[in-house]
């Protein structure tokens, strides 16, 4: 029996990054509706859950560690990415606030 191809995870990033770099071009092309952007961002965040980038635990003041279900892990992992997406979009709307804040978060990953 086959199983799925299995994505290595620098390449997920890559590809799933890619996606919202292309989603986000084409909202500020044309405005796309706000379902439609959740929509695509929802599929892009579950394609890296997919391959594997999730989280698997949180650290919660006074309870410590707790690991996560493998569905909770998987659904708060696509609510935490889409989150993160439109807040830093939000922030775009301040002229070049995003730009350098990906700019320093870049230098700094790197």
């Amino acid at each position: 029996m086959f199983g799925a191809a299995r994505v290595p995870g620098d390449v997920a990033i890559f590809l799933g990054a890619g996606g919202f770099f292309l989603l986000g071009l084409s909202d500020d092309r044309s405005r796309l509706r706000v379902r439609t952007r959740l929509a695509v961002q929802s599929a892009l965040a579950a394609g890296l859950v997919a391959a594997g980038l999730r989280l698997g635990a949180i650290e919660l003041p006074g309870l410590g560690v707790v690991r996560l279900p493998s569905a909770i892990a998987a659904a708060l992992t696509v609510f935490w990415i889409c989150g993160f997406v439109n807040l830093f979009n939000f922030m775009d709307g301040i002229d070049g606030l995003a730009a350098w804040h990906a700019a320093i978060f870049g230098l700094f990953l790197g």
